[in-house]
């Protein structure tokens, strides 16, 4: 988060976050069923993150929500920490939110990132699973400074030159 709140508005970062990781939803007739490596709970804060990427659309809007909301085991501590007081967009409805992450259409959110991710990353086989420039990118799995510092565009950013990541 240091890295892309520095650098979010300097047009040189492209992110693209989808919450899904090492799942499997199938549409069966009464719906998308989603599963998670660990477990249903595991997969309504996915879906809460799918949901909230749809609401607001823009990085620059959701990236600080769906990183408040990564890691919490509980929808409601994270729909009060990471949406009601946070208040991420003033006309943000937090009954939509909190309900279509429970419903058939969080889970549709879900699948819907799960396709984009095996298109571009068929053989994940654990995460997080960082691409940069269209290719993975192991190293910035333990530093994302020192790999994004190294090109030419941000080495003389101000993020960069202050960042201890990047010896």
């Amino acid at each position: 988060m240091p890295m892309w709140n520095s650098l979010q508005n300097t047009a040189t970062v492209n992110l693209t976050y989808h919450p899904f990781g090492i799942a499997q939803c199938q549409k069966q007739n009464d719906g998308i069923k989603c599963q998670c490596q660990h477990g249903n709970q595991e997969c309504i804060m996915n879906q809460l993150q799918a949901c909230v990427i749809a609401a607001l659309e823009v990085p620059q809007l959701y990236m600080r929500v769906v990183n408040c909301i990564q890691g919490k085991r509980d929808i409601n501590k994270a729909m009060g920490e990471c949406i009601v007081n946070a208040r991420p967009r003033p006309d943000l409805d937090e009954r939509f939110i909190q309900n279509c992450a429970q419903s058939q259409l969080g889970a549709k959110l879900m699948y819907q990132h799960g396709q984009r991710q095996h298109k571009i990353a068929r053989d994940l086989n654990w995460v997080p699973w960082i691409m940069v420039n269209g290719a993975r990118e192991q190293k910035a799995e333990i530093s994302m400074n020192y790999v994004l510092c190294k090109f030419a565009s941000l080495s003389s950013s101000q993020y960069c030159q202050q960042s201890d990541d990047n010896i």
